[in-house]
């Protein structure tokens, strides 16, 4: 049961490091283009009709927030510094990220003989404690 256990935290990890590459690349990708020409269609617009430049500029904003969300449910979904630097690091990182979002002083502590643990034992930070708030698209403090 222990290695079924195992194997099922190794498949979820890996399904949300893909997800979430999949997510920062295509996705904010063709975000990022999309909010590289509203600027100019908005400016472009300002001249002739400003009621729709002012529209453009909401869509500018809009675009705007959600690759910031994107960007922070990649993250969430697959840590990188999970990979990069291991567990103690990427809930460092992710308790700080939480505070700022939620702006609530919040401060850890890990015990520094913890280490590396091997990766297929870690689900990532979302997955250890279910009831760790988790920013809301129309949240405000993300």
């Amino acid at each position: 049961m222990r290695e079924l256990s195992h194997i099922l935290l190794r498949t979820q990890d890996g399904e949300r490091h893909h997800i979430a590459r999949e997510l920062h690349d295509s996705a904010g990708q063709t975000l990022t283009a999309f909010g590289m020409n509203v600027p100019q269609l908005v400016r472009a617009a300002e001249r002739g009709a400003p009621g729709i430049a002012e529209r453009g500029k909401e869509i500018e904003d809009l675009v705007q927030q959600l690759n910031r969300e994107i960007r922070t449910t990649s993250y969430l979904l697959h840590p990188p510094l999970l990979d990069e630097s291991g567990l103690s690091s990427a809930l460092n990182e992710y308790v700080q990220g939480l505070a700022e979002r939620s702006r609530i002083a919040i401060t850890t502590e890990i015990d520094e003989k913890l280490g590396r643990l091997r990766l297929s034992l870690v689900a990532g930070p979302p997955a250890l404690d279910p009831r760790l708030p988790r920013p809301a698209p129309h949240n405000p403090c993300s």
